[in-house]
């Protein structure tokens, strides 16, 4: 979080990036959480499941595998 701080006091912060970079990150916790089942994920999430597939092909998520990830 430092880190961030540092980078919004230098002028070198670029909000869009940290936004999409928080949303993959939720994305996959949530996708690992519902053992890759993306229509639980969304439901977790409180998006549409097309909303959610849109943001998983736009920002190149991964979701094979994960269903071995509850296990």
């Amino acid at each position: 979080e430092s880190d961030v701080i540092e980078e919004v006091h230098e002028g070198k912060i670029d909000l869009d990036r940290e936004v999409q970079n928080y949303e993959v990150e939720l994305i996959r916790c949530a996708l690992v959480r519902t053992g890759g089942r993306q229509r639980r994920a969304a439901r977790l999430l409180n998006v549409k499941i097309s909303t959610l597939n849109a943001k998983i092909k736009r920002f190149g998520i991964a979701t094979s595998g994960l269903e071995f990830a509850m296990r």
